[in-house]
């Protein structure tokens, strides 16, 4: 399937809407002579939902993150630049959960090698004491 960039920069389009279809297209079309309005336009979320809910006295119904899941797209290098950034976030995010494993894991094993150090001290003094006391008692 060809995309004519012209016929792409009429149509908004939409994380929902476009799908992985899209995706493997996106290198070819990039690659295309874009025009400059297209390619000098940013992702514009929707401007007047956000007006609505920022003119609300109070706390915002959406929130950033969701006003961010929902934009739209002049151009396929938006929407590719939009999806990389996603994909970017993602990653670290995932990263930061793996750190946090990590660190918890490396915690819970010193914590048991403390409690076994403890615990052999103290079967160590309770034999000393046992023997000491088995002694006396002959």
């Amino acid at each position: 399937e060809v995309m004519n960039p012209a016929a792409l920069d009429s149509v908004f389009l939409t994380p929902r809407t476009a799908g992985s279809s899209i995706l493997p297209a996106l290198d070819s079309l990039a690659k295309e002579n874009i025009p400059t309005s297209a390619s000098s336009s940013l992702v514009r979320p929707h401007a007047e939902s956000n007006a609505e809910d920022d003119a609300k006295p109070g706390p915002s119904c959406r929130t950033k993150r969701q006003r961010r899941s929902e934009p739209s797209f002049s151009s396929a290098l938006d929407m590719r630049a939009f999806l990389e950034c996603e994909a970017k976030e993602q990653r670290e995010h995932e990263a930061r959960i793996l750190e946090m494993s990590w660190a918890a894991l490396m915690r819970a094993e010193d914590e048991e090698r403390n409690h076994a150090d403890f615990r052999d001290q103290f079967l160590d003094m309770l034999c000393g004491h046992l023997a000491a006391k088995c002694s006396a008692d002959e």
